[in-house]
């Protein structure tokens, strides 16, 4: 089992627990604040249509996890610092939204179905794995990142999946799997030294790839 795959097991299976902070009916709207470090939000888990979750971190060392478990719904989450860890899994037709700004940050998550997640990272040595399972579909995954040595990876099992990598800086890495039809894997990569990995495995899909 991949990285990825085991990230996103780890993180359905969390979504069966009861503790957290959650919200269960619909409209519903979170908003969470630390500021310090070492701070964990051990989940938020929202579970009605069109709720919003509003996270944002200040400080080093933080971990911040939520889950969407209704359709529309948004998460934003901001963190600011070092060494912080953000993860999500959300469901049909949601999105997720990050923003990293310091160095050494780490993104995981999984998408569900009609769902986009859009990641920002800035710094140095920030790393990005996003994926889905075989059941996922019609899904849009962008990561940008500025700065040295970033990673970022998507990997997406299922049909009419978008992957969008765009780096900016030396050293960076790119890595895109895509299993299923009708895929597009979109890169841009502006840098010294940089390289890209894609692999498609299905039919109609497409890659385009451009470094400068």
């Amino acid at each position: 089992m991949t990285r990825c795959a085991k990230i996103l097991c780890s993180a359905l299976l969390a979504l069966s627990l009861s503790n957290g902070n959650s919200a269960r009916a619909d409209d519903n709207k979170v908003d969470l604040e630390q500021i310090g470090d070492s701070n964990f939000i051990e989940k938020v888990l929202i579970e009605g249509r069109g709720s919003t979750a509003t996270i944002r971190q200040e400080g080093s060392a933080n971990r911040a996890w939520a889950y969407q478990y209704g359709d529309n719904t948004e998460i934003t989450v901001t963190q600011l610092g070092r060494s912080n860890v953000a993860g999500f899994v959300d469901s049909a037709g949601s999105k997720v939204k990050l923003t990293s700004t310091g160095n050494r940050n780490e993104v995981q998550g999984g998408v569900g179905i009609d769902s986009t997640f859009a990641g920002t990272q800035i710094g140095d040595d920030n790393r990005g794995s996003v994926g889905g399972d075989f059941k996922s579909r019609g899904n849009t995954i962008t990561f940008e990142q500025t700065g040295d040595r970033n990673n970022a990876q998507a990997i997406m099992a299922g049909d009419d999946n978008v992957a969008k990598e765009v780096q900016t800086g030396s050293d960076n890495r790119s890595y895109s799997t895509q299993i299923g039809s009708g895929n597009i894997f979109d890169v841009n990569i502006t840098g010294n030294n940089s390289e890209t990995n894609n692999m498609q495995q299905g039919d109609a899909n497409r890659a385009f790839v451009t470094i400068r």
